[in-house]
């Protein structure tokens, strides 16, 4: 019998994606995952939830990435779900995104990042440099310069 219990997270999203180093985010981080998936009622597609320091630094992540939390032990760590937050027209799905950030706050997330690839959702304890933080800006997937990153501080 497996002992996986995130019935909407597989084990592959819940991995680092560096291929090496095995690293997976920890059960308490994944339980606020799974409830934010049951608490907004449609699938999130997670593109990142964890990563060792060596795969963040490779994939230019900040020195502060709320994903290198995400293996440790506690309810902290960020999350990349790829929805796109464009208009209806374009394919987009704002109405979700709405949801996602609703849902999100609610339960104490406290690191919230809205791209035009993707939502981060994060959630960091009193201290971190990212608490109580709200970004937008593009996904660094869809630049040609990942140096050029925009965010902004609320």
């Amino acid at each position: 019998m497996s002992d996986w219990r995130w019935q909407n997270i597989s084990r592959a999203e819940a991995t680092c994606h560096c291929g090496q180093c095995g690293r997976v985010a920890s059960p308490e981080w994944l339980d606020w995952l799974q409830d934010l998936r049951d608490y907004v009622g449609f699938p999130l597609p997670f593109r990142s939830i964890v990563r060792c320091p060596s795969h963040n630094e490779s994939i230019g992540g900040s020195s502060t990435s709320v994903h290198l939390l995400s293996a440790e032990p506690g309810p902290y760590g960020g999350a990349d779900i790829g929805i796109k937050p464009r208009s209806r027209a374009a394919g987009g799905a704002p109405d979700r995104i709405f949801r996602i950030v609703k849902e999100a706050l609610a339960m104490g997330f406290n690191n919230i990042e809205i791209c035009d690839g993707h939502i981060h959702a994060g959630h960091v304890p009193p201290g971190h440099p990212q608490y109580e933080c709200v970004y937008w800006g593009r996904s660094r997937d869809r630049m040609a310069d990942p140096g050029g990153y925009s965010r902004r501080k609320r």
